[in-house]
């Protein structure tokens, strides 16, 4: 075989695993907004099965995971201030 078909052959293998993987984020990431849960790199990269150092590899997955945690509304603190009794 020649080096051009190998070079040819491991870069489609590249291509196929880097697809696979970014399916599988995506389908984790829409599981996890269906399941009303709380979205960060962590928990998406654990519900796609692939590292946290994967998804900061890609801008637009980065840029996707950090817009929906932006939208996530976080309810504010309720503080209760009381007069103690001195």
């Amino acid at each position: 075989m020649s080096k051009d078909i190998q070079i040819s052959n491991l870069k489609a293998a590249a291509q196929k695993k880097k697809e696979e993987a970014l399916s599988k984020t995506e389908l984790a990431i829409k599981q996890i907004i269906k399941q009303g849960k709380k979205i960060n790199m962590s928990v998406v990269a654990a519900h796609a099965n692939v590292s946290v150092s994967y998804l900061y590899k890609y801008p637009e997955i980065r840029q996707r995971i950090q817009q929906l945690r932006d939208q996530q509304v976080v309810p504010a603190r309720s503080v209760n201030y009381s007069a103690t009794n001195v």
